[in-house]
């Protein structure tokens, strides 16, 4: 099958219509949106978290989120004592 590029939808195959995007490249695009009128600072961690994620959907990824974030308050001691 040929494979062509259609502007601003990626690869697609010729015959089966626009590329289907997974939730991964529709938040990196939307990040990528933000970065260029806000900076980048606030959205590094979620472009690595999106990049390692194993999730197959949005829904999977933000389960997989609220898991790590209360593994690290479970494990969170505080600010050493002097």
């Amino acid at each position: 099958m040929v494979t062509t590029k259609i502007k601003g939808v990626g690869a697609a195959i010729k015959g089966f219509g626009k590329a289907i995007k997974s939730f991964q490249d529709k938040r990196i695009a939307a990040i990528n949106r933000k970065v260029k009128k806000h900076g980048a600072q606030p959205y590094i961690e979620e472009y690595g978290n999106i990049i390692s994620s194993k999730a197959k959907n949005k829904k999977q990824y933000k389960a997989e989120q609220k898991a790590k974030k209360e593994e690290i308050m479970k494990n969170y001691k505080g600010l050493p004592k002097e």
